[in-house]
């Protein structure tokens, strides 16, 4: 992970990352996973783009690594307490999106809504 200053800069890199959102969500979603998860679920992204994101999520201690001890060995990929912290994240995330959805719906301006949040956020 790039370091920057801005907290908020070093999240929105992470998640924005191609396949990065798809990849925790599929283990948000259904937990431990191999790499054939990720495959069948997301068939338009390649092997090779596939392994280097999990690397960097590894690196970046987002996500752990879990090894079989069976033969052959298994290797399965699940968040990691850092991983977990951007559920919290990506919960948020999606109560904002859901209400801003709403709003869009009434087809408020942008200046509208500039002024709707920056009021709901003084009050």
């Amino acid at each position: 992970m790039e370091f920057n200053s801005d907290p908020v800069h070093v999240c929105i890199n992470l998640l924005s990352k191609k396949w990065n959102y798809e990849i925790l969500t599929l283990l948000m979603q259904e937990g431990d996973c191999r790499f054939t998860d990720f495959e069948k679920a997301y068939p338009n992204i390649s092997g090779k783009m596939l392994s280097l994101r999990l690397k960097e999520l590894f690196d970046d201690n987002i996500i752990s690594k879990v090894i079989s001890k069976m033969s052959p060995l298994e290797f399965k990929y699940r968040l990691s307490k850092n991983g977990n912290l951007i559920r919290k994240l990506l919960v948020e995330l999606g109560m904002l999106g859901a209400q801003l959805y709403e709003l869009s719906d009434k087809k408020y301006s942008y200046a509208e809504l500039k002024e709707y949040f920056t009021n709901e956020f003084i009050t």
